[in-house]
């Protein structure tokens, strides 16, 4: 049974790179990785629509206040890789409903609170949740794959790097599963 669902996540994970790479070649590569002028909300919004399609009929993405505008100078190949993370952990934990809200502070500052319906962050990192954030700190979720530990690191390194943040805000806060709240600021 363990088995079958790690070799189920497998193929879910061969497919969602083989889409990701049509996804890619739409796409100059070049222009993604060199950082560039780009609405995020657009950005979000347009790339889970297009990763909703192509990563798994059973996972749906929705939206509030989706009109919202921000332009930021970045890597949307980085910012695709931060989705990615947090996607992929929400999957792991049992999600197939994921939830963006954006709300804008001001003309400097976005921020996007990303929710899913999984089983939320174990009780085991609860009380000092900022250790997830740590380099190779992991949990084994249901689906007995537990990753490597790099991915909420290295997702924080990289809204670092663009003078942004995340934090988690807990489980059931909007779903039923985890809440994070990405802070995306211009300057």
């Amino acid at each position: 049974h363990d088995l079958i669902k790690r070799l189920g996540f497998l193929k879910i994970c061969a497919e969602r790179s083989l889409k990701m790479a049509e996804f890619v070649t739409r796409a100059d590569l070049k222009d993604d990785i060199e950082k560039k002028d780009v609405d995020v909300v657009k950005y979000i919004v347009e790339y889970l629509s297009l990763y909703g399609e192509t990563f798994s009929e059973n996972l749906k993405f929705s939206f509030s206040n989706n009109n919202e505008q921000l332009s930021k100078k970045f890597s949307v190949l980085n910012l695709s890789i931060i989705l990615d993370n947090l996607i992929s952990n929400a999957v792991k934990w049992d999600a197939n409903k994921i939830q963006i809200d954006f709300e804008k502070v001001n003309d400097k500052q976005l921020l996007i609170f990303f929710s899913d319906n999984g089983r939320g962050l174990s009780e085991k990192f609860i009380k000092n949740s900022e250790k997830i954030f740590e380099l190779s700190v992991r949990d084994v979720p249901p689906s007995g794959y537990s990753g490597s530990g790099i991915g909420l690191f290295y997702t924080k390194n990289l809204l670092n790097e663009m003078n942004c943040d995340i934090e988690f805000l807990g489980n059931k806060k909007v779903l039923s599963g985890a809440t994070f709240k990405i802070t995306i600021n211009t300057i």
